[in-house]
């Protein structure tokens, strides 16, 4: 298993646990992309930024390319279903169990 599989799986996972929150959201903008949120949360400012859903990252030998904001996929319907590349015909209607199923998605191709 690789170790985006694992990443993702862990994710999907902890959809199915925990309640929405914009932490998770910026996890899983990042597991998706394949990036590291290189936000140490070492300041109060940084680990606000954490806590909603912002992430820093970097494209090119560790050079930060910028700030994003994930979108709300885990509390937000039309959010979580653009983890599809094609929706599925029947979607749970719950935002975290359309990520969870979307991460195990992604996990298996």
């Amino acid at each position: 298993m690789t170790e985006r599989t694992e990443r993702l799986l862990t994710l999907a996972d902890r959809c199915e646990r925990e309640g929405p929150s914009r932490e998770l959201d910026g996890e899983i903008y990042c597991a998706i992309h394949n990036l590291v949120d290189l936000n140490g949360r070492h300041t109060q400012e940084l680990r606000k930024a954490h806590t909603n859903g912002e992430v820093m990252v970097a494209y090119h030998e560790g050079v930060i390319m910028g700030w994003f904001t994930a979108p709300l996929y885990t509390c937000n319907m039309k959010a979580a279903q653009t983890l599809f590349d094609e929706h599925p015909n029947r979607s749970p209607d719950e935002p975290m169990l359309i990520c969870s199923l979307a991460l195990r998605m992604m996990a298996t191709t």
